[in-house]
């Protein structure tokens, strides 16, 4: 994981927003400084002005716009039910 993330010149404060349940993600990333893993429900604004790389997987993503498309009331109730799922 080292190894994509200096191609990517992703040295530091580098976020990755995955689908959750990537044991092998998890396992490559959770040692690396400035690494931060979470799935796309864990996703807040404040992360994404945390970090100075953003590596977004295609399922999260897709689970991102789907809540940009809801309306604000139903995008909260989104985010309420995947947080009772975990």
């Amino acid at each position: 994981m080292r190894e994509i993330l200096d191609r990517l010149d992703a040295t530091r404060s580098v976020l990755i927003v995955d689908a959750p349940g990537n044991v092998n993600l998890e396992r490559s990333t959770r040692n690396l400084d400035g690494v931060e893993l979470m799935s796309g429900s864990e996703l807040h604004p404040y992360h994404l002005l945390w970090c100075k790389r953003l590596l977004i997987s295609r399922p999260a993503l897709e689970w991102v716009l789907g809540l940009l498309t809801l309306t604000p009331s139903a995008s909260v109730l989104a985010l309420r039910v995947s947080r009772a799922v975990r």
